[in-house]
């Protein structure tokens, strides 16, 4: 779940808050995730970010703040983004700020427990809307990825899946084996 901290009538320039944060509407909202859930992001981030390092893509990201619209006063923290060097130019370099003005060719945003399902469906409408290409929703705890290239078309994988990168990240293939762990056994 999500814990409202303040309320701010103007988009920050500094951090309002020491951790991570997204803010939605103007109010600064604060971002938790468990540990198999930061071990899952980690572990796609990985994979996800050799591809596309060894393939010369674009960038893999992880918890930058993006923000589509100012007058929407939301910006965004998936935890992992793909940008390609068409939306961003190979070396040059990043604005200074805390939020890129910059729609990602992928997001992708891992589910934890405190996560209530209309704002992880929010995200995703958000995400859509505002022209990012593929969105995946992966939810650790039953070993699924959701992906998302409309808001018509959804694809389910599981941990006995590939997960491809469709026309986003074309070649892109990986055994979700090597992301889910199998149930913790009851003898650990």
């Amino acid at each position: 779940m999500a814990t409202v901290t303040q309320e701010l009538t103007d988009t920050p320039e500094a951090p309002p808050s020491e951790g991570l944060y997204e803010i939605i509407n103007g109010k600064v909202v604060e971002k938790s995730m468990g540990l198999y859930e930061v071990h899952v992001t980690n572990l796609l981030s990985l994979f996800l970010g050799r591809f596309v390092f060894d393939n010369q893509l674009g960038n893999v990201e992880s918890e930058m703040l993006f923000e589509f619209s100012p007058e929407s006063r939301t910006q965004r923290r998936p935890d992992i983004a793909f940008l390609s060097y068409e939306k961003w130019p190979k070396g040059k370099r990043y604005p200074a700020g805390n939020a890129f003005q910059l729609v990602p060719d992928l997001m992708i945003e891992v589910v934890s427990p405190t996560n209530f399902a209309n704002e992880v469906d929010e995200k995703v409408v958000e995400y859509l809307d505002a022209g990012v290409r593929l969105v995946w929703v992966v939810f650790p705890t039953t070993s699924r990825i959701y992906i998302h290239e409309s808001l018509k078309s959804v694809r389910v994988v599981t941990r006995f899946d590939e997960l491809d990168g469709g026309d986003v990240l074309p070649g892109f293939r990986l055994p979700l084996s090597q992301i889910f762990a199998e149930e913790e056994s009851e003898s650990a």
